[in-house]
């Protein structure tokens, strides 16, 4: 949230105004001299050019008698209609992100398809792009699920392909198609720059990195051993996969063969 303080201090006479969005603010200032009414003029000249606040009975409000930013003020008439981003910018400006995403699942029993529907919002909860993926037969695992928020970019598994999309606008940024699996589960390394992946069809472990390109993928450790859904990263040269059909352990070189 911004805030902006003024401080004017003459002689032994100290006076703050702090001022927060969403908040009334106001500034007392007692009238005992020609000292107080030099700052008094001061912060009534900031408040007007500044916040477009005006003088009440020695104290300085927003127009209106409301709390956050008045829409009647002459400065901030027709600023943000959605509400202040988190860093006070309008959530209309290009370069605000999405700072929620809802991931809805849409189904046709009909069909038997289902879609993702995803919404990025603000903080202010105003919408700020919709996506949809397409229609996707439903199988015995998923095969439409989140998966990451970065920075940047929200990610989600959808049939087999990794895809990430901008959180400015909701386009596709990238598009994965190497990982071919459903069921996924995932971890990422300490650095925060690769993404390990199982599928609980496989694949036993899926390595990529926040820019959607493959690192190696490994598609089985042993056909008696199966149905990977538990993956943990251990360090640089070791990753965990847990297998629910007998509860196996195995540990994987991230970087080793395909086959091991």
């Amino acid at each position: 949230m911004k805030f902006k303080k003024i401080s004017i201090i003459l002689g032994t006479v100290a006076v703050s105004a702090v001022l927060l969005a969403g908040c009334r603010p106001r500034v007392v200032v007692p009238n005992n001299g020609s000292e107080n009414e030099t700052i008094k003029s001061e912060i009534e000249s900031i408040m007007k050019e500044d916040f477009g606040y005006v003088t009440e009975n020695g104290s300085w409000t927003a127009p209106g008698g409301t709390g956050g930013v008045n829409p009647t003020s002459e400065i901030m008439s027709g600023s943000f209609p959605g509400g202040l981003d988190d860093d006070g910018r309008d959530p209309s400006e290009i370069g605000v992100k999405a700072s929620t995403i809802d991931f809805k699942l849409e189904s046709n029993s009909e069909e038997a398809t289902h879609k993702a529907h995803i919404t990025g919002y603000d903080v202010s909860g105003r919408e700020l792009w919709d996506y949809e993926t397409r229609d996707i037969y439903i199988g015995q695992i998923d095969n439409l699920q989140e998966i990451i928020t970065t920075n940047d970019a929200y990610i989600f598994l959808e049939e087999g392909d990794i895809v990430a999309l901008d959180l400015e606008n909701g386009h596709e940024l990238w598009r994965n198609k190497d990982f071919k699996g459903g069921g996924l589960n995932w971890t990422m390394n300490y650095e925060g720059d690769t993404l390990y992946m199982c599928g609980y069809f496989g694949p036993d472990l899926f390595v990529m990195d926040f820019d959607g390109n493959t690192l190696n993928r490994i598609t089985s450790k042993d056909p008696d051993i199966y149905w990977a859904y538990h993956i943990e990263y251990i360090n640089e040269n070791r990753v965990d996969v847990t297998y629910e059909n007998n509860d196996t352990v195995v540990s994987y070189d991230p970087m080793g063969p395909a086959e091991q």
